[in-house]
């Protein structure tokens, strides 16, 4: 993708959680056959700590998805395939250790890097994380604003550390549904809100 990566942000935060109402059904978007990368992958005899699309797994993980190795601001990240309007995302911590994500953003684009390369997205707006969060969930709508549109979803902690989680799940519909769907009651001339 050539040009600069345009992202919207939002860093998990008790001020990202609401209800959304949407006219169209929002499933689970992610799945493990998706292409998912982390910045880096622990040394260990553990075959899975370099599965990064294992945080998509629907089933049970006993405690970590993957572990990065101890470095500056480690990253995970998804390319959905194409581009979502997202109404939920939901992150689960690891138990052990939970400290250390501490700070952990959630970043959304429309735009992403060539996999493998680190997302360098622009931060607009943040929050920080509650200390030793077990599981949180972000929604759009209301007070929160719309939801935005992304095909990529970028989990990064700043600072050196290690990055490890235990799952996440996204849920959403395609884009290409909120073109079929009515806009609403706008007067004739009028612009549709801008989207992320």
């Amino acid at each position: 993708m050539s040009g600069p990566l345009s992202f919207c942000a939002c860093l998990l935060a008790a001020s990202c959680l609401s209800a959304q109402e949407s006219g169209t059904l929002d499933t689970v978007i992610s799945t493990p056959s998706l292409k998912a990368y982390q910045s880096s992958v622990y040394a260990n005899n553990r075959k899975d700590y370099g599965n990064a699309a294992k945080l998509m797994s629907t089933g049970p993980v006993p405690d970590l998805a993957f572990h990065t190795q101890l470095q500056q601001n480690p990253y995970w990240y998804v390319d959905l395939g194409q581009v979502y309007t997202l109404s939920k995302i939901v992150v689960k911590n690891r138990a052990i250790l939970a400290e250390r994500a501490n700070g952990l953003q959630l970043w959304i684009g429309p735009d992403g890097p060539n996999a493998p390369a680190p997302p360098t997205p622009t931060l607009v707006k943040g929050f920080q994380v509650p200390p030793s969060f077990k599981a949180y969930t972000f929604t759009w709508g209301g007070a929160n604003g719309p939801a935005p549109k992304a095909r990529y979803v970028c989990l990064r902690l700043p600072g050196t550390n290690y990055l490890h989680l235990n799952s996440i799940q996204i849920y959403g519909h395609s884009a290409q549904a909120d073109m079929a769907a009515p806009t609403g009651n706008m007067p004739a001339g009028a612009e549709d809100p801008p989207s992320f």
